[in-house]
């Protein structure tokens, strides 16, 4: 007789730490990684932060599957994304900081589940939420723990506004906010502009940025933005 293969459960943000923390745990990989050019473990992070070391092992198996940290062997650098997410957030515009999260989670379990679900239903509640991620996530275990994680999750879309909360507490997602990618901007007030190549920052002349566009770039029609 044939054993039915158990499909694999997906990952969920750490139920042991509150979103914000985990945030600080990011962002201290960034800074670590740009001050010392290293990678770090959990167990640097944890005295960093004051946390105990095995809940921030656990906390990172997320962060890592959803690509904000790399590595292996229990090291991670941080991605081009928490670098840039960590420097914003630095200057003090946390919501153009979590903004940045927005392109790396996109195409993310949980987000291809909510594209679908809303397409069928264009609002729902916290409860048909936690039902559509948790089924999605293939836990078969339904637990305070994994409430949490669950309630940690639909937190983290609403900061980054891939879902939106409106007055009757119910849910909505706008499609195009995470199907499209904000076209960079480049002022003519502006000589420097910082440009993130894999993990490492660079600071770019921006008129070199624009004879290279003008010189390379297909222009995009501004109603459409296809090819012309």
């Amino acid at each position: 007789m044939k054993t039915e293969k158990k499909e694999k459960s997906q990952e969920l943000p750490s139920s042991r730490l509150s979103l914000e923390k985990q945030f600080e745990i990011l962002k201290t990989f960034a800074v670590i990684h740009q001050t010392k050019g290293t990678g770090s473990n959990y167990k640097d992070i944890a005295s960093q932060v004051g946390a105990n070391a095995t809940v921030v092992s656990d906390c990172l198996k997320f962060w890592s599957e959803n690509g904000l940290l790399e590595g292996n062997r229990g090291t991670y650098v941080p991605s081009s994304f928490l670098i840039e997410f960590n420097q914003q957030s630095h200057w003090g515009d946390e919501d153009s900081a979590l903004q940045i999260l927005r392109e790396p989670l996109q195409n993310a379990w949980f987000v291809t589940e909510l594209k679908i679900k809303f397409q069928v239903k264009n609002k729902l509640s916290q409860n048909e939420l936690r039902q559509t991620l948790g089924l999605a996530s293939k836990i078969s275990k339904k637990d305070s723990r994994i409430m949490t994680g669950l309630n940690n999750l639909i937190e983290l879309l609403e900061k980054i506004k891939i879902i939106i909360k409106d007055s009757d507490d119910h849910y909505s997602m706008k499609m195009d906010s995470v199907d499209k990618r904000k076209p960079i901007s480049v002022q003519d007030s502006d000589d420097m502009m910082q440009v993130t190549l894999g993990n490492d920052l660079y600071a770019v002349d921006v008129n070199e940025i624009k004879e290279f566009v003008l010189s390379k770039g297909k222009k995009l029609s501004k109603i459409i933005q296809k090819v012309d």
